[in-house]
């Protein structure tokens, strides 16, 4: 059913409506919370409906007092010393909500190009919830006596999350230190400064001997022998000539991509690549060229001549398909968001099992790094083209590769 203007909108009407449903209660509480910042008057019926304490205005308004008198006194005395003048008072009960409400004042204070993103403050704000739950804390804590232990509360996230989250709960924590954001909550900061760098050393040596561990376990598994990857191209190419797994295969052979190709847009004849900051395939000069990738803010740009049994695939599934908008897409010319299945199940059509984006990396690097006699200077340029430098690919992916013989 084709949709009119008018059904659209009332189509987006009925989603708006249905958000707000779902989070009212949150969304009239931030509205609250920045009343009170704004020195709006707010009925105590309304802080006690929403679990807002009732002396966070008074806090608020003494603090702003209390800021004006230090600038008045600052015009009649001689300057003193900066570690001697404050603005707050540090043995203030320090709660979530304060913390929560610092989060949301940092996106325009803090960062006004919006590094600092919307989308960031909801997460952390999440985490920090989620901390505060950890802890066995509510929004009326006093976090000066919950973060009190840091191995403690590093113990207690580390068996609430997993390990991958255990850094981003930490970053939760000491954001509002950074020196950009401490005149968000002073008093926060200065109870838990000393704290948080506590938090970091802890952290770091738990995360430095887990890498090590694992570190340690991978150099002693054999890679496959990126030979045995190269072979599946020819496989493939019996089996499912010009195919969606047979350009999937030849991508990867050509080189050890991360899963950076899954939004690949054609940019076709007599078109011109657009300065946006996505990843296109230009058919008018043969080059895949990434700007959206895992490490684009080091290494920019990339640009790859692919090779022309490539190209061909390419023109002939553009020639079956002429709408095709993507060099990876579904049937309805929509990209993927993630290739990894994808690569995997596109290998075991090519009779080889068990292979997945970081399995070719892995063994990408081993076949150059296992020559004795292979240069620096090689090393550098694959470390280029797979957009990592030379000591990631000596400490992570360098690895022995397995004897195509046993």
């Amino acid at each position: 059913m084709v949709q009119t203007t008018e059904t659209k909108a009332q189509n987006n009407r009925n989603r708006v409506k249905a958000y707000y449903d779902s989070h009212k209660d949150e969304i009239n509480k931030n509205r609250i919370l920045k009343k009170l910042d704004e020195g709006k008057p707010v009925r105590k019926s309304t802080l006690d409906k929403y679990g807002i304490p009732n002396n966070l205005k008074t806090d608020l308004e003494k603090s702003n007092e209390k800021l004006i008198q230090q600038t008045k006194n600052k015009v009649m005395e001689q300057p003193t010393p900066v570690e001697q003048q404050t603005i707050h008072d540090a043995s203030k009960k320090v709660t979530p909500l304060l913390v929560y409400d610092a989060f949301r004042r940092g996106n325009k204070e803090v960062y006004p190009n919006g590094i600092y993103t919307t989308s960031t403050i909801k997460l952390y704000t999440k985490r920090f919830k989620n901390i505060i739950t950890f802890l066995k804390g509510n929004d009326e804590s006093d976090l000066k006596k919950l973060f009190k232990d840091s191995k403690k509360v590093l113990n207690i996230i580390k068996k609430n999350v997993n390990a991958n989250e255990y850094k981003d709960y930490l970053n939760c924590i000491s954001t509002l230190c950074n020196p950009q954001a401490k005149h968000l909550l002073p008093e926060y900061c200065e109870v838990l400064d000393k704290q948080v760098v506590e938090f970091k050393k802890n952290m770091k040596l738990k995360l430095d001997e887990s890498n090590a561990e694992n570190l340690t376990n991978t150099k002693h598994k054999d890679i496959v022998n990126f030979n045995d990857i190269e072979k599946a191209k020819q496989t493939i190419k019996q089996k499912q000539p010009n195919s969606f797994d047979h350009l999937l295969i030849e991508m990867y052979v050509f080189n050890a991509f991360r899963d950076d190709l899954s939004n690949v847009r054609i940019i076709k004849k007599k078109e011109k690549v657009p300065k946006e900051k996505n990843n296109y395939y230009d058919v008018n000069t043969s080059n895949l060229i990434l700007r959206d990738y895992k490490t684009s803010s080091k290494f920019g740009e990339k640009r790859y001549k692919l090779p022309n049994p490539i190209v061909k695939i390419i023109d002939y599934q553009m020639k079956k398909e002429p709408n095709k908008k993507y060099l990876f897409e579904k049937s309805n010319n929509t990209p993927y968001a993630k290739l990894s299945s994808k690569v995997t199940s596109a290998f075991e059509e090519a009779d080889l099992d068990n292979i997945s984006i970081n399995v070719i990396r892995h063994s990408r690097v081993a076949k150059l790094w296992g020559k004795p006699k292979a240069l620096l200077i090689q090393k550098k340029k694959l470390a280029d083209l797979m957009m990592h430098d030379v000591t990631t690919a000596g400490m992570i992916y360098d690895r022995k590769e397995k004897d195509p013989s046993v």
